[in-house]
Parts: structure tokens; C-alpha cells; sequence
């Protein structure tokens, strides 16, 4: 019997940008040459931050069977039946990954609207969790988030057009336990037969993506998810000859 187990975790920050787009991580600097906000302003979480990351793996070595703790001196036909088993697992559970969401006005025409991020409403909770599991209907809360204002002279020094910092907010969390089960045949002294049932995603548990529609002014279908992520259960049934 084997176990390992981690638990991690961490806070992933940047002003990169990330030129292949990895992780959603392709966000411009939006003032970057202009003094007073530069870089700094675009301190944020990296596209593949995750805060708190939980692996576990183990194996399992059934100890029934002929040579075994139980049942060493059993019948060879029995112990083709309830020996020589064993199985394997890793579980992997960890939060979603950052996004932000845009402001749904033109607030300023430098360097571009498209950069502008909306700003965090205090006091509100940004995730609503309506809907089953982690919320698919509504994944965040329309109230938590407002836009920055419009603005009002070329060259002012109030840069809050520019909105908040980006990506306020991680997506749903990602849970997969994949499980294999093997089986020994004991042929000869040289040969053997195995059996393996490979499991990936055990529970056919669904893992949900990032949402869309993130107007937050069109409270009907606001931050729905529409998509998962990771695959559904797969399953691999093989034999193999060892000699």
C-alpha cells in the first residue's frame, strides 16, 4: 500500500502578458507609457493561478492470494478468481482559473475601450451560486460588479475610466479521479496474464468552464455557463502477456 498526497497552496501574480494567450492570459496593458499607472495598474492574477491545488494518489496491492498474507496456500483455480488484484487512483481537485469582465460602456478612446474592466461593487459577493452545483445559471452576481466612469477631458490625471484590476474573479472548480483496476494471471513460472481496467474520470463527475454573457447590465442570462472542461468518463479495458 502506497500513499501520496499534496495540498499547495499559492497566489500567482503578473504584469505579463502571456503571447501565446494560455490560460485566457492575453490581456494588453492598457496605459502602459502614461505616468501615474504604467504597469502597475495591471497587477493582477496570472492566467493559470489557482490558489489551492489537492493531489492524491495511491496504490493498492490486495493482499489475498496465492504467496500473499491471505490465502498464500489457496487453490490455484480460487486464486485466479480472488487473487493477484490490484488498483491504482489519483484525485485531483483545484480551484478554476482567473477571468475579468469588461465594461459594457466606452468609458475612454486610450489605448482602447475594449481594455477597460469593470469595477468590483464592495460589500457584494461576486459569486451568486444559483442553479445546481456550482451555480450554471447564474455563476456570478450581477450587483458585484459596475462601470467605471465615462471620461471627461483628453489628458486628465483621473485614470478611473480605466476601471478595476483584471481578472477579479476565478472560474467554477475542477475536480477528476481517475481509477484503474489490474488483475494477475499467473500462467507458468515465466508467463503471466494481465488484466487492466483503465477508469479516466471515474464519477463521470462534470467539470464546468469559465461563463459567458458577462454584461453584467443583462441580469437574464449574465455569467451562464454554457461549456465543461476535462472529458467525460472514458473507459479502457486491455489484456496483456508478460514472459
Amino acid at each position: 500500500l502506497q500513499m501520496l498526497v499534496n495540498y499547495t497552496y499559492s497566489r500567482c501574480m503578473t504584469t505579463a502578458r502571456n503571447i501565446l494567450g494560455s490560460f485566457g492570459d492575453s490581456f494588453f496593458p492598457r496605459a502602459e507609457p502614461i505616468p501615474g499607472f504604467g504597469l502597475k495598474r495591471d497587477y493582477r492574477f496570472c492566467g493559470s493561478d489557482s490558489p489551492n491545488i489537492f493531489h492524491a494518489s495511491g496504490i493498492w496491492q490486495v493482499p489475498v492470494g496465492r504467496g500473499m498474507r491471505f490465502g498464500k496456500a489457496m487453490p490455484a483455480v480460487l486464486d485466479h478468481v480472488v487473487g493477484g488484484w490490484s488498483t491504482q487512483g489519483i484525485l485531483t481537485t483545484q480551484n478554476g482559473f482567473p477571468f475579468h469582465l469588461g465594461c459594457t460602456i466606452s468609458t475612454n478612446a486610450y489605448p482602447s475601450s475594449n481594455n477597460c474592466v469593470a469595477l468590483m461593487v464592495p460589500g457584494q459577493n461576486l459569486y451568486a451560486h444559483q442553479g445546481p452545483d456550482v451555480g450554471i445559471t447564474h455563476f456570478l452576481n450581477a450587483a458585484a460588479f459596475t462601470n467605471p466612469p465615462v471620461a471627461t477631458a483628453v489628458g486628465q490625471t483621473d485614470f478611473a475610466p480605466f476601471g478595476g484590476r483584471p481578472f477579479q474573479v476565478h472560474g467554477p472548480t475542477f475536480t477528476d479521479l481517475d481509477l484503474s483496476i489490474f488483475k494477475n494471471f499467473r500462467i507458468t513460472e515465466r508467463v503471466r496474464l494481465q488484466f487492466r481496467g483503465e477508469f479516466f474520470n471515474f464519477f463521470n463527475h462534470p467539470n464546468f468552464g469559465n461563463p459567458g454573457n458577462l454584461d453584467f447590465t443583462n441580469t437574464l442570462n449574465f455569467a451562464q455557463i454554457t461549456s465543461t472542461r476535462g472529458i467525460p468518463r472514458e473507459t479502457q479495458l486491455a489484456l496483456k502477456v508478460y514472459w
